[in-house]
Formats: structure tokens, sequence, C-alpha cells
């Protein structure tokens, strides 16, 4: 004798549970070797010397700390017979950057290669220009500017402000 409560019970309870398997990300990683592409813009008709230098750099400003230890020593119970000292938390990373002699009258173009997992690029990571003559920085970028995942291959102009 067949029951149709039970195989239609059955059937809710497979499309339950096989409901979530829409949510898995089945994309493969892209290629971490990654080129930034961009100018450095002034905000007035600035001349830069001869001994100016434009350093642009990637910047990953919160990077994952590094996992010390093996899988037996992460879920392990601290010892009690030695202090605790936190782990260090590590600084901004400098993915990649460049510098530039002599750029000449603005804009200055700049290319940056550098590695950065796509995992990275959906945290972000800074751009950060640093223009210098004379011994002292005379330009920065005040506002802050970023590289993402979805605009990652897209042309970047940085505008730099005089430094404090």
């Amino acid at each position: 004798m067949k029951n149709p409560f039970l195989l239609s019970g059955c059937a809710v309870l497979a499309a339950a549970l096989s409901a979530g398997c829409g949510h898995l990300s089945l994309d493969t990683e892209g290629d971490p070797h990654r080129i930034l592409a961009g100018t450095v813009q002034f905000s007035d008709k600035t001349v830069l010397p001869p001994d100016a230098e434009v350093r642009v750099s990637v910047v990953d400003q919160a990077p994952p700390p590094p996992i010390a230890g093996n899988a037996d020593t992460l879920n392990a119970m601290p010892m009690l017979n030695r202090p605790n000292s936190p782990a260090a938390t590590p600084g901004p990373e400098v993915l990649g950057d460049q510098t530039i002699k002599d750029p000449g009258s603005p804009p200055v173009p700049f290319r940056i290669e550098y590695l950065a997992s796509d995992d990275r690029l959906r945290r972000g990571v800074a751009i950060e220009v640093r223009v210098s003559y004379g011994g002292k920085v005379r330009f920065i970028n005040a506002t802050q500017y970023s590289v993402t995942l979805s605009d990652v291959s897209d042309f970047h102009p940085i505008w730099v402000e005089p430094a404090q």
C-alpha cells in the first residue's frame, strides 16, 4: 500500500534542505596580478621643478593578521604559567608602488603592478600619493582613494592638494 503523504513529505523535505545551495559561490578566484593605472592631478596650474618626485603606492590599510602555530595550538587552552601577550596587529602593507622622478608638467601618469587577491579587493585597498621636492613633501592626496573588486580595472585620476 502506497502512502502519498509520505512521498510528498519527503519531496518537501528534500526541497527545503537543498534550498540553501543557491547561496554557494562557484566563481573562480581572479588573477592576483593586478595593474593600477591613472594620473596624478593638481588643483591649480602647478609647475613641478626638475628635482620633483611623485610616489604613488597601493596600500592595504588593514591586512589580515598572520596565523601563527598549527591547528593543535590554535584551539588549545592558554598556559597558566606564562603571561598573556596580545598578538601583534600588522600595520599597513604596501602592495606596490612607483616613484616618478622629474615627472614634467601635470597631470602625471602612473602605472603600478601589484598582487592582490579578490578577497583583499572586496575589503578595498588605498591609493596614496606623495609629491616632494626641495627635501619636503609638498602635495598629498587628502581625499582617500580606494580600489575595490568592482573598479580594479578602471582608470584612476588622483587629485592632490598642498601638504599642511
